[in-house]
């Protein structure tokens, strides 16, 4: 995977348990993103409506450094808008909100047009660097897979043994044959000095990306 630069792209997070149509959620994020694309530094909004009984959806948003991050958060509006749509989430449903510095990207391009997506979720108990080292060796895996699309790894600015896994494809049916795959499974189980791995699939419900982005 690909190294960042010194100043690398940073992230910002929530996942909530939405109430109400699916299709209003959607809509209500792609505002939200919209609201957004004219900030300097926006790069990208994803949000994911992740697998499951419960209608739960992981909203991921790019910006080129950790100094837009913070310019995009403290603008005028920008905390009444992030909490509309926390309102979504169900009644004593936190919207578990975080930050995070993006490790390593595969490809070096704009690779966030796939449909579908599985999501890591890993907390260490070992060393970072093993970690990530051990993560490009499951990313290089998936790589060589039909309907692969691309891959960022992220790492917690408030947990800093928290990382997340973007593993991007392009059509529903290579994301599940990635996802139920014996040898992804182990893979991912024998993931370098992990305390805890969760691995969900998801689909793209809602994205928005800056103007004249790469």
């Amino acid at each position: 995977m690909t190294v960042p630069p010194r100043d690398p792209p940073a992230f910002t997070t929530t996942r909530i348990t939405a109430r109400g149509d699916p299709a209003e959620v959607a809509r209500r994020h792609r505002e939200y993103g919209a609201g957004l694309r004219g900030s300097p530094g926006f790069d990208l909004l994803v949000t994911v409506r992740v697998a499951g009984p419960q209608d739960t959806y992981a909203t991921f948003v790019r910006w080129r450094r950790a100094r837009d991050l913070i310019a995009g958060a403290h603008a005028d509006g920008s905390a009444d808008a992030l909490r509309s749509l926390h309102a979504l989430a169900a009644p004593d449903a936190d919207p578990e909100p975080d930050q995070y510095l993006s490790v390593g990207r595969l490809p070096d391009r704009r690779h966030d047009d796939g449909g579908y997506l599985l999501l890591l979720h890993a907390d260490l108990a070992g060393v970072p660097a093993e970690f990530e080292q051990s993560f490009g060796a499951l990313v290089a895996g998936c790589a060589r897979a039909p309907g692969f699309a691309g891959a960022e790894l992220l790492r917690s600015t408030l947990r800093p043994y928290r990382y997340r896994g973007l593993m991007w494809w392009w059509d529903e049916q290579s994301c599940g044959r990635a996802t139920d795959g014996e040898r992804f499974r182990e893979r991912s189980a024998r993931l370098t000095g992990t305390e805890r791995v969760d691995v969900e699939r998801g689909r793209c419900v809602a994205r928005v990306t800056a103007p004249m982005a790469r």
